[in-house]
Order: C-alpha cells, then sequence, then structure tokens
C-alpha cells in the first residue's frame, strides 16, 4: 500500500515545478533562474523519507504499461473498410464513411504506399480499439490519421498510440524533422492528447475547417521536434506560437 498524502504532495510537487518550467523565459538568465528554483525547493520541500518513485516516460515502457499491439495493414482491406464503416468519427472531415467509398481509396493506394503506411492499434488479447494513418513520410513534416472507437475513448490510448506513432516516424525515417497533425478548435480530447504528448500548438487557421453542415471552424496545427523528442512532454505547460 502507498501513502496517499506523499502521493498527492508528489502531484503537486510536480505540477509547481512545471508552473516554475513556464517561466523559463522570464528568467532568462541561468543565475536567476538556479535563485528561483533554489527558493522554490526549499519552500516545497517533500519528507524524508518520501520517495518518489515514478520514472521519465519511454516509448516501450508506456506500450507494455498500456498493452497496447501494434500491426501494419497491408492486404485486409475488406476488414479495415468495414469497420472504418461502420462507426462515426465526429471530429473529422466525413463523421460517416460508405465502405465501397474506403475500397476505392484502398485500391488507390490511399492507406499503404511508398509515403503512407496503416496500422491496426489493439490491446492485448482484443480487437482493435483504433486504426492510425502515417502519410507524407517522404517530407520532412509527416502528418498522420488517428481513430478511436468511441467505448475506448477517455483511457489514455491516444496518448499511448500518438507516442508510439511518433517514436516509429523518427525511427524509420530520417529525414523527418518535425511530426504532427491537425485538428478542430473543439475537439479538446485530441488536444489534450497532444499536450500530454509534449506537441507544440504552432498554427491556428481561422475558419478553414468546414464541417458536412457547413460551418467554418478552425483547424489547429500541433506538431513536435525531432530534437525534442522524447522528452518534450516534461516540459509542459509550453507557451505556443500562436
Amino acid at each position: 500500500m502507498y501513502d496517499k498524502v506523499l502521493y498527492r504532495k508528489c502531484i503537486e510537487m510536480k505540477s509547481l515545478l512545471r508552473s516554475l518550467q513556464s517561466y523559463r523565459r522570464i528568467f532568462s538568465r541561468f543565475d536567476k533562474l538556479v535563485v528561483m528554483f533554489s527558493g522554490f525547493i526549499h519552500s516545497h520541500s517533500l519528507p524524508r523519507d518520501f520517495e518518489c518513485v515514478d520514472k521519465p516516460w519511454h516509448p516501450k515502457t508506456e506500450i507494455q504499461m498500456n498493452k497496447l499491439i501494434v500491426s501494419p495493414i497491408t492486404d485486409d482491406l475488406d476488414t479495415l473498410a468495414s469497420w472504418l464503416s461502420r462507426k462515426r468519427w465526429p471530429f473529422h472531415r466525413r463523421v460517416a464513411l460508405a465502405r465501397d467509398d474506403v475500397l476505392a481509396q484502398a485500391a488507390a493506394g490511399h492507406f499503404h504506399n511508398e509515403e503512407t503506411r496503416s496500422f491496426w492499434l489493439a490491446e492485448e488479447d482484443a480487437r482493435p480499439f483504433g486504426f492510425l494513418r502515417l502519410f507524407d513520410l517522404a517530407d520532412p513534416t509527416p502528418l498522420f490519421d488517428l481513430r478511436i472507437r468511441a467505448d475506448a475513448r477517455g483511457r489514455g490510448l491516444g496518448s499511448a498510440s500518438l507516442r508510439w506513432a511518433t517514436q516509429h516516424v523518427f525511427d524509420h525515417w530520417p529525414t523527418a524533422s518535425r511530426f504532427g497533425g491537425y485538428t478542430r478548435h473543439d475537439n479538446t480530447a485530441m488536444c489534450r492528447v497532444f499536450e500530454r504528448c509534449g506537441f507544440t500548438l504552432e498554427a491556428r487557421h481561422r475558419e478553414a475547417w468546414r464541417t458536412e453542415q457547413g460551418e467554418l471552424l478552425d483547424t489547429l496545427g500541433w506538431f513536435v521536434l525531432r530534437r525534442e523528442w522524447p522528452t518534450a512532454a516534461e516540459f509542459r505547460p509550453r507557451e505556443s506560437t500562436v
């Protein structure tokens, strides 16, 4: 059994430390930052017998924790078409996909070609909970499309999937200097996923996302640099350039 009081104290310390890190632009000189950090430590010290066992995130650790199983999609296109067409995707440009349209896209190489890879996302001993498509892989800034079943959302699977995707791109495509994606401004769940994974909000295109009902919404662009990965999330909260 762990001490709940000490655990809450650890969470509080981490939150305060992240707040201090957000002031790094104000205290740009190293000596000033040291003074601020020292005062922070002395004013929020933990009990002597407390040991924080939380470890820095590593892609393999996250995948093992969530039991994330990633499988390439190359030839099982009928199953993919059925899976995509049976669900609704409220935050994508097309909320409902027709099976024949998905098959036509597959025949045209939309899901697998020299610059595109697609994957099933599943938990151990379970049916797929999500679909991941990486595209523009020959470009310095590859993009992705992530879709997760409605009943599997809110469990951290989106963050685990995005972290795996980011690591996979930077490991296998050395020309990729950045990685990111776009979403609607009202897709708060996906925005939280981007933030947790250390991505930075770099762009806001006003009224650039037209829904099927004709409504115009803002499009947000979130990206992470190769040199920031995989420790980008440790420096949250980060100031956006927008």
